[in-house]
């Protein structure tokens, strides 16, 4: 598990534990898909790399959190409701 990096500044575990899911599948998320992250096709536009996947890993679909501006995944460090609710969501 590599929880995106706006939960992990608030709780630094060493490890984070394998869940397997009872209910629900896990998704893959990206956790830093901005437009710097991605390369297009100057003809066609169609999306060729992702970039930076560092913070790439499955989670729980509930997990994601998409944000349209620098603002707002910004943001998502100072929500501590939500990363409380994400921590508990992953195995925290």
């Amino acid at each position: 598990m590599v929880p995106p990096r706006w939960v992990v500044e608030h709780d630094q575990k060493e490890s984070w534990p394998a869940l397997k899911s009872r209910h629900a599948d896990f998704v893959f998320g990206h956790h830093d898909l901005v437009l710097h992250n991605l390369l297009f096709s100057t003809r066609t536009l169609e999306v060729l790399v992702l970039l930076d996947l560092e913070e790439c890993g499955y989670s729980p679909a509930k997990g994601q959190q998409w944000k349209v501006d620098r603002a707002g995944q910004f943001e998502l460090y100072e929500d501590m409701d939500l990363i409380r609710r994400h921590i508990e969501l992953i195995g925290g």
